[in-house]
């Protein structure tokens, strides 16, 4: 594998959202509540991994001081997974949280999966160890390892100022 799909680049950093991407994978880190603005960086990027790459993995860790989206932009993620379908080869989600927020979050990401038909292709982690098993569960011949994924996380932890012991790794 190239040596530059083995290194986390940063593709975005805004405003309690991060976004770092390494090989086919997509990591974004939810630090602040979904709302329109934050989600139209994340469906950017997005679109950027489909025109790079013929499949995509998404893992999503949501910290809890992130709130659910309201239902104006649930519907409009059912949209953006629609879209993506065949292109997204797998959604991950990571409550990082009590019980409370972990349960919170599972109810609303399995609700998006099964509406928009997407339930073979997504599942919720109970922490962000299990979803980088289920990325290399999910690893295609552009997935990187494992060192380089943790790397992908911890660079857009490091622009949000959110530790290492706070997503789990």
């Amino acid at each position: 594998m190239p040596q530059q799909e083995q290194r986390p680049q940063l593709v975005a950093a805004f405003d309690g959202l991060a976004v770092a991407c390494t090989g086919d994978v997509l990591f974004a880190l939810w630090q602040k509540p979904a709302t329109w603005a934050r989600f139209d960086e994340l469906e950017q990027q997005m679109e950027a991994m489909a025109r790079d790459h013929e499949t995509f993995i998404v893992c999503q860790l949501i910290l809890s001081s992130s709130t659910p989206p309201n239902a104006a932009l649930r519907a409009r993620l059912r949209v953006v997974m629609r879209r993506f379908e065949g292109r997204m080869r797998y959604l991950i989600s990571v409550p990082l949280g009590d019980a409370i927020w972990m349960g919170i979050v599972r109810v609303i990401m399995r609700g998006l999966a099964i509406i928009s038909g997407h339930a073979a292709t997504s599942s919720v982690s109970a922490t962000a160890e299990e979803a980088l098993e289920r990325v290399a569960w999910a690893a295609g011949g552009r997935t990187p390892d494992r060192e380089a994924l943790v790397a992908a996380v911890l660079a857009a932890c490091s622009e949000l100022g959110v530790t290492r012991a706070e997503v789990g790794l």
